[in-house]
Protein backbone atom coordinates (compact mmCIF):
# COMPACT_ATOMS: atom_id res chain seq x y z
CA UNK A 1 0.00 0.00 0.00
CA UNK A 2 2.86 2.50 0.72
CA UNK A 3 4.67 1.87 -2.23
CA UNK A 4 1.36 2.31 -4.38
CA UNK A 5 0.48 5.37 -2.51
CA UNK A 6 4.42 6.43 -2.85
CA UNK A 7 4.25 5.54 -6.65
CA UNK A 8 1.22 7.88 -6.87
CA UNK A 9 2.93 11.00 -5.66
CA UNK A 10 6.17 10.81 -7.14
CA UNK A 11 3.68 10.71 -10.36
CA UNK A 12 2.27 14.14 -9.52
CA UNK A 13 5.34 15.37 -8.96
CA UNK A 14 7.27 14.69 -12.12
CA UNK A 15 9.50 11.92 -10.23
CA UNK A 16 10.15 8.27 -11.23
CA UNK A 17 12.14 6.77 -7.67
CA UNK A 18 12.47 8.05 -4.48
CA UNK A 19 16.16 9.13 -4.16
CA UNK A 20 17.75 6.24 -2.31
CA UNK A 21 17.86 8.01 1.22
CA UNK A 22 14.10 8.37 1.03
CA UNK A 23 13.50 4.99 0.30
CA UNK A 24 10.98 3.06 3.05
CA UNK A 25 12.45 -0.21 2.57
CA UNK A 26 15.74 -1.85 2.03
CA UNK A 27 16.22 -3.93 -0.74
CA UNK A 28 15.11 -7.20 -1.69
CA UNK A 29 16.93 -10.31 -2.99
CA UNK A 30 14.25 -12.93 -4.31
CA UNK A 31 16.40 -16.37 -3.54
CA UNK A 32 15.76 -19.94 -5.80
CA UNK A 33 12.71 -21.60 -4.62
CA UNK A 34 13.45 -25.07 -2.99
CA UNK A 35 11.57 -28.19 -2.80
CA UNK A 36 10.01 -27.19 -5.92
CA UNK A 37 9.19 -29.46 -8.80
CA UNK A 38 9.42 -29.18 -12.41
CA UNK A 39 11.04 -25.85 -13.27
CA UNK A 40 9.68 -24.19 -10.14
CA UNK A 41 12.90 -23.17 -8.34
CA UNK A 42 13.76 -20.49 -10.97
CA UNK A 43 10.24 -20.01 -12.26
CA UNK A 44 8.81 -19.22 -9.32
CA UNK A 45 11.93 -17.09 -7.83
CA UNK A 46 11.47 -15.29 -11.15
CA UNK A 47 7.91 -14.51 -11.02
CA UNK A 48 8.13 -13.29 -7.38
CA UNK A 49 10.70 -11.01 -8.25
CA UNK A 50 8.45 -9.68 -11.07
CA UNK A 51 5.38 -9.43 -8.47
CA UNK A 52 7.29 -7.37 -5.73
CA UNK A 53 9.00 -4.94 -8.57
CA UNK A 54 5.76 -4.50 -9.72
CA UNK A 55 4.49 -3.75 -6.24
CA UNK A 56 7.46 -1.33 -6.27
CA UNK A 57 9.81 -3.11 -3.94
CA UNK A 58 13.70 -2.76 -5.11
CA UNK A 59 15.19 -5.75 -6.01
CA UNK A 60 18.81 -6.64 -5.30
CA UNK A 61 20.47 -9.21 -7.58
CA UNK A 62 22.52 -10.54 -4.43
CA UNK A 63 22.76 -10.32 -0.91
CA UNK A 64 25.02 -7.50 0.13
CA UNK A 65 24.38 -7.13 3.88
CA UNK A 66 21.79 -4.61 3.99
CA UNK A 67 18.83 -6.39 1.61
CA UNK A 68 15.79 -8.65 3.12
CA UNK A 69 15.82 -12.07 1.49
CA UNK A 70 12.86 -13.23 -0.12
CA UNK A 71 13.30 -17.53 0.47
CA UNK A 72 10.58 -19.77 -1.02
CA UNK A 73 9.79 -23.37 -0.27
CA UNK A 74 7.05 -25.55 -1.64
CA UNK A 75 5.99 -29.26 -0.48
CA UNK A 76 3.76 -31.26 -2.61
CA UNK A 77 2.02 -33.92 -1.48
CA UNK A 78 -0.51 -36.61 -2.80
CA UNK A 79 -3.96 -35.65 -2.06
CA UNK A 80 -5.89 -38.52 -3.60
CA UNK A 81 -5.21 -40.42 -7.07
CA UNK A 82 -6.30 -37.10 -9.14
CA UNK A 83 -4.75 -34.28 -7.06
CA UNK A 84 -1.82 -32.80 -5.01
CA UNK A 85 -2.00 -30.06 -2.16
CA UNK A 86 0.81 -28.16 -2.67
CA UNK A 87 2.28 -25.55 0.30
CA UNK A 88 4.17 -22.66 -0.79
CA UNK A 89 5.62 -21.00 2.17
CA UNK A 90 7.18 -17.13 1.56
CA UNK A 91 10.00 -15.98 4.40
CA UNK A 92 11.21 -12.87 4.96
CA UNK A 93 14.48 -12.60 6.63
CA UNK A 94 16.71 -9.66 7.94
CA UNK A 95 20.14 -9.38 5.92
CA UNK A 96 21.48 -11.37 9.07
CA UNK A 97 18.95 -14.58 8.88
CA UNK A 98 16.42 -13.52 11.34
CA UNK A 99 13.23 -15.05 10.19
CA UNK A 100 11.16 -11.59 10.19
CA UNK A 101 7.67 -13.08 8.66
CA UNK A 102 6.61 -15.32 6.61
CA UNK A 103 3.46 -15.68 3.46
CA UNK A 104 1.70 -19.23 3.51
CA UNK A 105 -0.49 -20.35 0.41
CA UNK A 106 -1.96 -23.48 -0.25
CA UNK A 107 -4.49 -25.35 -2.95
CA UNK A 108 -5.05 -28.39 -4.19
CA UNK A 109 -3.82 -29.15 -8.23
CA UNK A 110 -4.19 -31.60 -10.47
CA UNK A 111 -1.50 -34.41 -9.71
CA UNK A 112 1.79 -33.89 -11.70
CA UNK A 113 0.60 -30.34 -12.98
CA UNK A 114 4.10 -29.19 -11.36
CA UNK A 115 6.22 -32.15 -12.91
CA UNK A 116 7.53 -29.92 -15.49
CA UNK A 117 7.20 -26.37 -16.94
CA UNK A 118 4.95 -23.93 -14.58
CA UNK A 119 3.72 -21.51 -17.14
CA UNK A 120 1.15 -19.33 -15.85
CA UNK A 121 0.89 -21.04 -12.73
CA UNK A 122 4.04 -19.91 -11.33
CA UNK A 123 2.82 -15.99 -11.71
CA UNK A 124 -0.56 -16.63 -10.52
CA UNK A 125 0.72 -18.19 -7.31
CA UNK A 126 3.51 -15.03 -6.97
CA UNK A 127 0.99 -12.29 -7.48
CA UNK A 128 -1.23 -13.48 -4.59
CA UNK A 129 2.61 -14.25 -2.34
CA UNK A 130 3.73 -10.89 -3.05
CA UNK A 131 0.55 -9.24 -1.85
CA UNK A 132 1.50 -10.92 1.46
CA UNK A 133 4.91 -10.14 1.45
CA UNK A 134 4.42 -6.19 0.83
CA UNK A 135 2.03 -6.85 3.80
CA UNK A 136 4.48 -8.37 5.79
CA UNK A 137 7.34 -5.72 4.76
CA UNK A 138 4.93 -3.06 5.79
CA UNK A 139 4.31 -4.57 9.20
CA UNK A 140 7.61 -5.72 10.08
CA UNK A 141 10.24 -3.15 8.86
CA UNK A 142 10.59 -0.06 9.97
CA UNK A 143 11.46 2.72 7.44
Amino acid sequence: MLFRSAERLLALIGRDALPPSENQHPALVVMPVVGAPGDGATTLARAMALALKGRGAVLAQEPDGKALLVMGSVLVTDYDAQSQFIEVIWELLSPDGARLGFVNQENTIAAGALDGPWGAIAPAIASAGADGMIDLIERTVAP
